[in-house]
């Protein structure tokens, strides 16, 4: 598309990879202490951050089950019979017709 060579390509794959590996390298490194950190915190808090996370999961969980419960339950109420819909187009019909026929009277009568 772009009519790029293989070797170009090629260098400029290599310099995204490098940049990429790159920055997180060197933030790895310069917040390494604050990570060890908050691995221990974790490890102190242990089964405690580990509820929390859980019970937190749960929660949401349930949250979605339920919109998504009262969403299909709108979806199946929300439902049209055959019958229904054949009355209703019959009757709009019907009065577009019977409208259009009442404008073309009153155009013919001028």
């Amino acid at each position: 598309m772009f009519a790029v060579t293989r070797r170009r390509f090629a260098l400029y794959d290599l310099a995204g990879v490098l940049l990429w590996a790159g920055t997180w390298l060197t933030l790895g490194h310069f917040f390494s202490d604050a990570i060890v950190s908050i691995a221990a915190r974790a490890t102190a808090l242990g089964r405690m951050l580990g509820l929390v996370i859980a019970t937190a999961l749960v929660g949401y969980l349930l949250v979605k089950y339920g919109r998504r419960h009262l969403f299909l339950r709108t979806l199946r109420t929300a439902r049209v019979s055959p019958e229904a819909l054949k009355r209703t187009y019959l009757f709009e019909t019907r009065a577009t017709s019977s409208s259009s026929l009442e404008s073309n009277s009153f155009k013919s009568g001028d």
